[in-house]
This record gives structure tokens, C-alpha cells and sequence, in this order.
């Protein structure tokens, strides 16, 4: 933990305080990227704008794509691979290698200030794509739940299993969840959804290996997600199994809509080069 996460811990963490303005001049943020003194921003703390611009961004119409990936055609009946594919999954970032490098300090070293990094674009994909494809769909009934939707929505970050909860001591996904939940006004919660059982890493399986290490992974509370609409944040999703249990197991305990966001997923061979994509986040960056 850096000196300055802990001035900000011991000194109050609220951007308006006196002790928190206190706590800068002796220890001035400083970017997690470059290392260089930042000043504050409301949404892209911890992170210089020089960095911000260099962070693989998706485009906007990158920003919003099919759940599950379409490797898993064949692993799901045709139904569940049409409904699968037909939810989205809001994502800023390439994974590569800045970002990487980013979620593997906040998920194995405790690093909780890399979380800011990752929520303030969360919070803005979010906004772009729900709130542009309302103006799209003008009059539609899609566009409408959409934003809505992300208006009454619990943030749920994805559960860790006990035995891995105890092992690091902390699950990265609510690092993320609570900062983007203060961004966007809305409520976290962590008792809706649990893990019934361990689970073997999905990095280290095949698509077969990850839909039987998933199936059947989570439980959830009717009494909490009857009717409710949850906006469910992980740090990456790779084939999407994951989100897509998680989802569908929050729909059967009685969940009206599940939303779901995570800070980067892999690069597809069709996404633009990544000098397109530092134009767009320069643009992006300047308009906040």
C-alpha cells in the first residue's frame, strides 16, 4: 500500500474535506501508472490525464457487446446461446497490457487505489451507451427500460467463494462496485448473491472446463431480488460464463432486469487501432 493510500485512509477520503486537502500537500496523489503528482478528479482518480489517453479504451461501439462470447456456440442449446448473446455487457477497455498490468495489482496485491482507476470509465460507458441508445430508440420500449433500468438499479458486485474471500482477504469485484456505485448515485449490495461452492480458476479451463466449473456456482435470495433490477461489476470477463451464471441465477430468485459491467475485456481482432482509440479518450477525458 502506497504512502499516500494511506494518508487518504487515516485523513478521510472525501475530495471537499479539510483533512483530505491536508493530507495532499503532504502526500500529493500520484498517478498508478506513471507515478507522477495528479490533482483529484471526480471521476478518474488516481490516473493522469497523459495516462488516461494512453489506456486501451474501446470505442463507443465497442463499449456495448454480446454477454457471452461466440466461442461457446455449441456449449448451449440454441435458445440459451440466442438469449445469452442477445444480453449485453458494458466494458471501457481492451484487456492488454496497461490494463493488465492495472487489474492484477488491485485483484492479487491489495492495491484498492487502482480501483478508482477503473470505475470513473465504468461509470461514464455505462452513461454513453444505455443513455445514446435511448436517444436512438426514441419511443421504443428498449431504450426506455435501459436507461431506466440503470436509474433504479443495486450494484452487486460478483461474490467470491468463501475460501477465496479468505485467502486474499478482500474480492476485487466490490473494490470497483463501491466507487461506481457513489458515482452513480446508486445503492451497493452484497447479500443478494453468494457462491454455493468453490470454484477452479476459468483462466485455466477450456470453454467445457468453465461452463461445468460455473454451473450451478451461485445461490441468491428471492427475498432481496424479487422484483429488483441489479447492476452486477467485475473486474474482467473473458468468455462471460461467469456474469452469465451469476445473471441467470439472480433472474431465478425473482430479479425484474440484471445489467452487467466490468472494467476490460479482451481484445477482438475487428477493434481499431490504438492510436483511433487515444483520440476518443482524449475527447472523452477533456469533456469531463
Amino acid at each position: 500500500m502506497t504512502p499516500e493510500t494511506c494518508a487518504r485512509r487515516a485523513l478521510g477520503d472525501r475530495p471537499e474535506g479539510l483533512a483530505h486537502r491536508l493530507g495532499l500537500g503532504l502526500f500529493p496523489e500520484l498517478c498508478v501508472v506513471c507515478g507522477r503528482p495528479v490533482a483529484i478528479r471526480d471521476r478518474y482518480r488516481d490516473i493522469c490525464p497523459a495516462c488516461v489517453t494512453r489506456l486501451p479504451w474501446r470505442l463507443p461501439s465497442e463499449m456495448s457487446i454480446p454477454l457471452v462470447s461466440s466461442s461457446l456456440l455449441g456449449l448451449f442449446s440454441a435458445k440459451d446461446y440466442r438469449d445469452a448473446r442477445q444480453q449485453r455487457l458494458i466494458v471501457p477497455f481492451h484487456y492488454e497490457e496497461t490494463t493488465r498490468r492495472l487489474l492484477r495489482q488491485l485483484k492479487f496485491h491489495d492495491a484498492e487505489e487502482y480501483a478508482h482507476v477503473f470505475a470513473g470509465p465504468m461509470a461514464d460507458a455505462l452513461r454513453l451507451v444505455l443513455y445514446s441508445r435511448l436517444e436512438r430508440e426514441r419511443g421504443r420500449r428498449p431504450g426506455r427500460r435501459l436507461a431506466g433500468a440503470l436509474d433504479s438499479a443495486l450494484v452487486l458486485p460478483v461474490p467470491l467463494s468463501a475460501g477465496r474471500r479468505r485467502e486474499r482477504g478482500y474480492n476485487q469485484a466490490e473494490r470497483i462496485a463501491r466507487p461506481l456505485a457513489a458515482l452513480l448515485g446508486l445503492p451497493l449490495i452484497e447479500t443478494a448473491l453468494w457462491r454455493r461452492r468453490e470454484t477452479g480458476r476459468q483462466t485455466q479451463l477450456d470453454n467445457t472446463g468453465r461452463l461445468a466449473n460455473m454451473r450451478g456456482a451461485f445461490a441468491a435470495s428471492p427475498e432481496i431480488c424479487s422484483g429488483a433490477t441489479f447492476l452486477l461489476v467485475d473486474d474482467i470477463a473473458t468468455s462471460g460464463l461467469t456474469l452469465y451464471e451469476a445473471g441467470s441465477t439472480l433472474r431465478a430468485a425473482g430479479a425484474r432486469d440484471v445489467l452487467f459491467v466490468v472494467a476490460a475485456s479482451p481484445s477482438r481482432p475487428e477493434s481499431l487501432p490504438s492510436g483511433a482509440r487515444h483520440v476518443y479518450a482524449d475527447a472523452l477525458f477533456r469533456a469531463h
